[in-house]
């Protein structure tokens, strides 16, 4: 299965912009990066070891100011047919994880 280049445009601003939120907001030392084809999913996994956040507080908060950037990754990975998951806890830093269903024709 191959993204279309719409797409892939799409996965593209989606990671670019997890990444500039990592520089902003993270405090992050070091972060990773990494593509893996598992057997039904291809995945991308960002990992990074800064300050980490209360996920549903920034959430609910986004919503309040008017500020979609963390909505907006949500939804264009869904756009996809993607699923995306955060694991972020103050202090202990953030993975995300991002999952394609790989579509076999």
């Amino acid at each position: 299965y191959k993204l279309e280049v719409e797409d892939q445009i799409i996965v593209y601003r989606t990671i670019n912009e997890i990444l500039q939120n990592v520089i902003k907001h993270s405090k992050a030392k070091n972060v990773t990066v990494s593509f893996e084809k598992l057997e039904s999913v291809y995945r991308i996994t960002i990992i990074d070891d800064g300050i980490g956040f209360n996920f549903e507080a920034t959430k609910e908060k986004a919503v309040k100011q008017k500020k979609f950037g963390l909505l907006s990754i949500i939804e264009r990975i869904r756009y996809l047919g993607g699923d995306i998951t955060f694991d972020t806890k103050a202090e202990k830093g953030t993975k995300i994880v991002i999952d394609f269903k790989i579509l076999i024709l």
